[in-house]
Formats: C-alpha cells, structure tokens, sequence
C-alpha cells in the first residue's frame, strides 16, 4: 500500500525543507537567504570567474532566477561582475573580499547543521548516503 510519508520524494523533500528552514533562521542575522548563501559558496568551489549560465546549472537554478539572485548579491557588496574577455556579450561573476568574509562566518553555521542531520550515522554510513545521493542524481539526467 502506497503512503505519501514514506515515499522517497516526499521524505527528500521534508528532510531538505528542514535543513533549509534551519539554515535560513540561522544565517537571517547576516542579511543573506539560502539561495544567496547557496551561490556564494559555488562561487568558491567553483573557481574565480565563473559565467551566469555555468553558475545557474551548478546551483540547479534556472539562468533568470540566477542572476536575480546575483543582483542581490552585488548590491550587498558580496559579489563583483567584469566583462568576460572572451565574449564581449557576457560576463564573469567574482566573490568579493566582503563575500569572502561572510562566507567564513557561515560556514561553521553549515557544517553544524550538518553534522546535527548526520548525528549518529557512522562515516561509512555517511559515505554510503551521499553516493546513494550522487546516483540517483545521475539517474535523473
């Protein structure tokens, strides 16, 4: 017999919007929302210069929502935009200094809630999750 709280999708979804809602009580004194905190963090991971398209397929966004959030982004001062020299139409997106700061101040914030999620779990167990979670993100390429 089906039941929507033990299916897959839906114990997903509420794990993630628990985690997310969290997250955002904790970083709300540090004037950023998860979505912004989201893309200053693949900025890092993701190198210095990165294109808006290249930025909205890492974070699983779409490229409009994307550059609204960079917009925020740059008015707070976290971010900074410079013509790509590579193509005159676009432009290369760049953490600041101040994002930089911020993002070192938040990031024990994520690793905390974190690590209250994973309590319990062995690092066996924790790898074993998160490959599940790579696979079944390849499954729905």
């Amino acid at each position: 017999m089906y039941t929507l709280g033990y299916s897959f999708g839906y114990m997903l979804t509420g794990v993630q919007m628990q985690m997310n809602n969290l997250f955002s009580k904790k970083i709300i004194k540090y004037g950023i929302t998860s979505p912004q905190w989201t893309v200053l963090v693949t900025l890092l991971a993701e190198g210095p210069g990165i294109s808006p398209t290249e930025l909205a397929q890492a974070v699983h966004k779409d490229k409009p929502n994307t550059v609204r959030i960079l917009d925020k982004l740059a008015k707070k001062g976290l971010i900074r935009r410079q013509d790509s020299t590579c193509d005159k139409r676009s432009y290369l997106v760049y953490l600041t200094a101040a994002g930089a700061s911020l993002r070192e101040q938040i990031m024990p914030l994520s690793h905390a809630i974190s690590a209250q999620a994973l309590a319990g779990f062995s690092p066996e167990e924790v790898r074993n999750l998160l490959g599940a979670f790579t696979r079944i993100s390849e499954n729905l390429e």
